[in-house]
């Protein structure tokens, strides 16, 4: 017979205990005390109803992934959480999920759906056949600066593009980053604000979450190059014992500030500035340049120009002269209305030019 409790199962009278759930008919009639919590076995038997579950990826603690396939036989990685008790941690769930969804950006994990079962929340994303980039320093150790660089700057061109429509991740880590064979990262996760350490380590009450982004961003950079998990304290150009270039201390020091005004204007930056390069935009902008400055290449301590003449304004373009052949006023002077005195004055200068054309022809 199958198994009464999972139903996943055949029992039969040699196998009398079922070897997934420990079930057994002998014990059927006792008492058993209430699971703590909704088991791993309990959210595939509630998820099975609307996809077919190919193998576990990532088993409890923390969240259960499946691979899996939906019913248009998409490949989707299936992240599972434990439903909360209070109703509004699910409400921001939902809310964070939708707008997850609407993002497009080719360094962002595709959302395809999301949803709820009696004791799971759940949502599907794109399925990408790669490492997290908390298992690439788990398994090789630092990053080069280069490496580091090259992945950091697509992850800040997804949480920019967040940011630019008022979507913020919340909740970055290195779990959050895959990283396929070609170094190619796309950011997940972003369903999972207000679930998930809403509030990160370092990161203050009523801190803007774009914020929070830049400061899980500067302590992703800093356990990418010194492979450990960077502690209370941020690093500093005095005192460095991983021995991070200056430049790089530096800006990790500005980005993980206190002062929400002591940081970088936006993520791109602070990937900028771990380059050793500053950004001209925010450069022109913090010296308040105006957009037709900076398009005309001035700065502080360039005076603008004078202008020298007047534009003159267009008009239809005028018939010019020709400078070849006879001249104009060779033409015939006559004509209605023409005076005695214009005449004459016309045809004199008709003589002269026959007088000079002849000279030239002669010399």
């Amino acid at each position: 017979m199958r198994c009464p409790r999972c139903a996943l199962t055949e029992l039969s009278e040699a196998v009398d205990t079922c070897w997934l759930c420990g079930y057994s008919p002998a014990t059927a009639g006792a008492e058993e005390a209430p699971p703590a919590e909704p088991s791993e076995l309990d959210a595939r038997r509630q998820l099975a109803r609307e996809f077919r579950i190919d193998s576990l990826l990532e088993r409890p603690p923390g969240p259960i992934v499946y691979l899996a396939r939906d019913a248009d036989e998409r490949l989707i990685a299936l992240k599972v959480v434990a439903r909360p008790q209070v109703g509004a941690a699910e409400d921001r769930f939902q809310a964070a999920a939708d707008a997850a969804a609407q993002l497009d950006h080719p360094h962002i994990l595709p959302l395809y759906r999301h949803g709820a079962t009696e004791n799971f929340l759940w949502c599907a994303t794109k399925y990408v056949d790669g490492r997290s980039l908390a298992g690439m320093l788990a398994t090789g150790g630092p990053l080069e600066l280069s490496t580091c660089l090259r992945i950091l700057e697509q992850v800040a061109s997804a949480l920019d593009y967040a940011h630019r429509r008022g979507v913020a991740h919340g909740t970055l880590t290195p779990d959050c980053i895959l990283v396929d064979a070609n170094e190619w990262a796309l950011v997940g996760d972003f369903a999972m604000r207000g679930l998930l350490d809403a509030v990160p380590d370092g990161a203050q009450a009523g801190e803007p979450a774009a914020g929070r982004d830049q400061r899980a961003l500067a302590a992703i950079a800093h356990q990418c190059l010194t492979g450990t998990p960077m502690g209370e304290d941020p690093p500093t150009a005095e005192d460095n014992p991983a021995g991070l270039p200056l430049h790089v201390s530096q800006a990790l020091r500005r980005a993980l500030s206190s002062r929400q005004a002591d940081r970088f204007p936006s993520v791109l930056d602070l990937v900028a500035a771990l380059g050793g390069l500053v950004r001209r935009e925010s450069a022109q902008e913090g010296a308040g340049l105006s957009g037709g400055d900076r398009r005309r290449g001035r700065g502080p301590g360039r005076p603008t120009p004078a202008r020298t003449h007047r534009r003159r304004s267009r008009g239809p373009p005028r018939r010019r002269r020709r400078r070849c052949g006879v001249a104009w006023h060779l033409l015939d002077p006559g004509g209605p209305g023409e005076s005695r005195a214009g005449r004459q004055r016309l045809s004199a200068r008709r003589q002269r030019s026959i007088g000079a054309a002849e000279h030239l022809r002669a010399a």
